[in-house]
């Protein structure tokens, strides 16, 4: 006996597309979990902060710290609209690269703040240790990259294909329809909220950030505290975690609106942090609850 979902009344159709729905959602959430479990959290080497950062926002993060980096030395200077840059009068000197192509771009006549932070694109040293490493799907830090964004993304698609029909079906034969516009809706909802958790990470990067955000909230505490007083390691490292909105507090309250996110926007967070028993390389900065050089 052939199993045709169109053949069932009303309620049992209702009951059926409930029950697949629950389905998929299971299975997806079984793959993800026993996709990360298989991902290690990467070897354990020194993570330089701007490293970290692309790590965990791509390359307008790293763009959006860069100029937060160059402001806070007067490097760069913002006027009265707070989205126009121009050159101030701090020293170039020792700047890292992401920071040197950052006033490069100003230099050359590029003075939006948004624009700029926008079309940044990590300095390619940055993004090809991480690949390196396996910690990004790849090069160009797309979207949609990562195996277990999609883990139940065609089953889900089927069934709101069949939840479509099902309601031309029965808007067409004049039926109530009211609970299967409700599921088709959910459904919908659900696919682009599945979809929207994709990113330029692997599971090993991913499994990273996690673990940096459990380890690292002094950091996040003492940023929010004296921004203005961390080193430049941990001022990079704490804005690369978690956005530089969430260090703009303070003396430096007065950079926020400039980098203050449209609504509905969100942006990744993640923490790192000097556990027990790990150690920081002669060139990083430990303060302020943070370090900049820690390894995995």
């Amino acid at each position: 006996m052939t199993f045709n979902p169109f053949d069932l009344t009303g309620p049992e159709f209702l009951k059926f597309y409930a029950l697949c729905f629950i389905a998929i959602a299971f299975y997806r959430w079984v793959r993800r979990k026993q996709w990360l479990a298989v991902q290690g959290s990467g070897p354990r080497i020194k993570w330089l902060p701007y490293e970290v950062a692309c790590l965990a926002g791509g390359h307008l993060r790293v763009g959006e710290v860069a100029t937060a980096e160059l402001l806070r030395k007067d490097v760069l200077v913002l006027a009265g609209d707070n989205d126009t840059l121009s050159l101030g009068k701090g020293s170039p000197t020792g700047l890292e690269e992401p920071e040197l192509a950052v006033r490069a771009a100003v230099e050359a006549g590029k003075s939006s703040l948004k624009s700029v932070c926008r079309g940044f694109v990590t300095p390619p040293s940055i993004v090809s240790r991480l690949l390196k490493h396996g910690m990004v799907a790849n090069a160009d830090l797309g979207k949609e990259s990562s195996p277990d964004t999609r883990f139940g993304m065609w089953p889900l698609r089927l069934l709101l294909g069949l939840g479509v029909i099902r309601l031309v079906l029965g808007i067409s034969a004049g039926r109530p329809v009211g609970f299967l516009i409700f599921l088709c809706v959910v459904t919908l909802f659900v696919f682009f909220a599945w979809r929207g958790v994709a990113n330029h990470l692997t599971g090993t990067g991913r499994r990273l950030l996690m673990d940096r955000m459990r380890l690292n909230s002094a950091l996040r505490t003492t940023a929010k505290r004296r921004g203005d007083s961390l080193s430049h390691n941990d001022f990079v490292l704490a804005a690369g975690l978690f956005g530089v909105s969430a260090v703009l507090t303070g003396e430096l309250a007065w950079m926020s609106a400039a980098f203050t996110p449209p609504p509905g926007s969100s942006s990744n967070s993640s923490g790192s942090s000097c556990s027990s028993g790990s150690s920081c390389s002669s060139g990083s900065s430990c303060g302020g609850g943070g370090c900049g050089g820690c390894g995995g």
